[in-house]
């Protein structure tokens, strides 16, 4: 990520004098493809982490070579479902604007080729879009009594995301 502090010692020294063991640093990672940012884990064993991403062969490879306990992944997407009003409204306002030019650039036009040839890339498994969950819902169905910080990456519904936050933002202490 880019822009995160490397370097935080006051995190060593409080991890070394159990902080973290009596108040865990709570993560939820969206879009956390490639796992969880080496940055989050000076937090140690005392970190939990929930990250979620809709490629499901990710969410397994990134498990799998976990080493704390308390990282899990989920392959689902986040955000809010077809439904609901803002995400709507968004929908509708987006269709005013002009399209994306990614495919008029080069690095667009390399990735669409990328994907066209099988020998480069393997099919991507995705999770079905109708398991949509919002970041409430992970907070409630994961029982976090705190989130400390919220990461997204989600290259488009970012603002779904975060509007699905709207409760753990009023009262989970997020940074």
């Amino acid at each position: 990520m880019e822009g995160l502090v490397r370097h935080t010692p006051m995190i060593d020294y409080m991890r070394n004098r159990g902080a973290f063991d009596r108040e865990p640093f709570v993560l939820i990672d969206v879009g956390c493809s490639g796992g969880i940012d080496d940055s989050f884990r000076r937090f140690g064993p005392g970190l939990i982490a929930h990250g979620y991403d809709p490629n499901i062969t990710a969410c397994e490879d990134a498990q799998r070579l976990e080493r704390f306990a308390h990282v899990r992944y989920h392959p689902r997407f986040v955000g809010l479902p077809e439904s609901h009003p803002f995400r709507q409204r968004r929908v509708a306002e987006q269709k005013q604007w002009p399209a994306h030019p990614w495919d008029r650039v080069t690095v667009g036009s390399a990735a669409a080729w990328k994907q066209r040839d099988p020998v480069i890339v393997a099919p991507t498994r995705l999770a079905d879009v109708s398991t949509t969950i919002g970041v409430d819902a992970i907070v409630e169905q994961e029982q976090l009594a705190t989130v400390d910080f919220l990461k997204i990456d989600v290259d488009g519904p970012d603002l779904d995301v975060l509007e699905s936050a709207k409760d753990v933002f009023g009262a989970k202490q997020v940074l």
